[in-house]
């Protein structure tokens, strides 16, 4: 994961040449329906009661904690190095919003204290650590995580488009297959569904798989979206 700092730049971090303007702007859809609703999830938590804390690990452009910035929850993020942590607070301001405090940190070492938070949101970014890394990442997830606090871990399976592109090594870890900035890069994405969820269970107490699946002509997002309560 260390090594992925260096290649995250603000100029390649969104997709210009499939006509984006701007970086994300809206948050994902997903988090607004766990967050807000116990209709999909049996892992559920109360965003809206007093002093709720909420983390975004890879907070990139800041659209996720644009859903909690409007709705006046506590939330902070964690980017990779300080450009992307600037892009983050750029975009917010764009958008109108006060940026909140956003740290340099990895999955692997997040620079915030223990049991801090009441969510952990982090969307495609987990699988910037691989093999061994995987393991050290979702125990700091837990870590900063308060005793019934919530995660919310978004994430592509094997069906993904992307995943399908890129070349096995071994389990939870891929080389970056597509064209790129991130070409041939280690990537952990979930190849053993049943190893990952035993990992989960050594640092949260309750752990659920969903499954996400966009099919589209020329792509196909397939993720895994898991919900852990610690």
């Amino acid at each position: 994961m260390i090594k992925q700092n260096k290649i995250w730049l603000k100029k390649n971090s969104y997709e210009k040449k499939f006509g984006s303007k701007f970086p994300p702007s809206y948050p994902n859809e997903t988090v607004i329906k766990l967050c807000t609703s116990k209709r999909l999830s049996g892992i559920s938590t109360n965003i809206f009661k007093k002093n709720f804390k909420v983390i975004e690990i890879g907070c990139f452009a800041g659209n996720n904690l644009r859903f909690f910035i409007e709705n006046k929850i506590q939330c902070f993020g964690s980017e990779i190095n300080k450009e992307m942590a600037q892009l983050c607070q750029d975009n917010l301001k764009r958008l109108k919003l006060k940026p909140p405090l956003v740290k340099i940190g990895v999955n692997e070492k997040i620079n915030y204290n223990n049991n801090l938070f009441n969510m952990l949101v982090s969307i495609n970014t987990i699988h910037y650590s691989f093999k061994d890394g995987l393991v050290k990442a979702v125990k700091e997830y837990s870590r900063v995580l308060k005793k019934g606090g919530i995660a919310i871990i978004e994430t592509p399976n094997i069906d993904h488009t992307i995943v399908k592109n890129s070349k096995f090594i071994d389990d939870f870890h891929f080389k970056w297959g597509p064209s790129g900035f991130r070409k041939n890069s280690d990537m952990g994405f979930i190849n053993n569904e049943k190893k990952f969820m035993n990992i989960l269970k050594k640092f949260f107490k309750k752990v659920e798989i969903n499954y996400k699946i966009e099919n589209y002509k020329k792509f196909k997002m397939s993720n895994y979206v898991f919900v852990c309560q610690k």
